[in-house]
């Protein structure tokens, strides 16, 4: 008898233990899943942002609603937009998702430009000889 009763215990034990295995592996499938969530969320928005700046190439000087948009945004809202964007632009590159990616890379290019524009070079620390 002394045996079987060992035998449920250990068994018991087996059980309580995988149970709280699952439970960890549940745990982290959900942190992963709102992790993507969130992920998919910032790229929605990224995208988002990108329709309401004009498709006008990069070499193109002439102002643009992009630009307008960008003159109309404080720094806040900038630095907010730009950690969004590079928060996707990664996202889609470990997705492996090229088209994203490259159209983030041009959103966060034309921001930059923005950026080096109204700033100058002197307030962006860039050294000018």
């Amino acid at each position: 008898m002394p045996n079987r009763a060992y035998n449920d215990t250990a068994a018991q034990l087996a059980i309580k233990q995988t149970y709280a295995r699952i439970g960890r592996t549940q745990a982290s499938i959900n942190a992963s899943l709102s992790a993507m969530a969130t992920s998919r969320e910032t790229i929605s928005s990224a995208r988002a942002m990108l329709d309401k700046i004009s498709a006008r190439s990069l070499g193109d000087s002439a102002p643009s609603s992009g630009a307008d948009l960008l003159s109309t945004m404080d720094d806040e809202a900038i630095s907010e937009m730009v950690g969004d964007f590079s928060t996707a632009y990664l996202e889609a590159r470990d997705t492996r998702d090229e088209t994203g990616a490259d159209v983030i890379q041009n959103a966060l290019k034309i921001i930059a430009r923005y950026l080096a524009k109204e700033l100058g070079p002197k307030e962006a620390g860039v050294v000018m000889n």
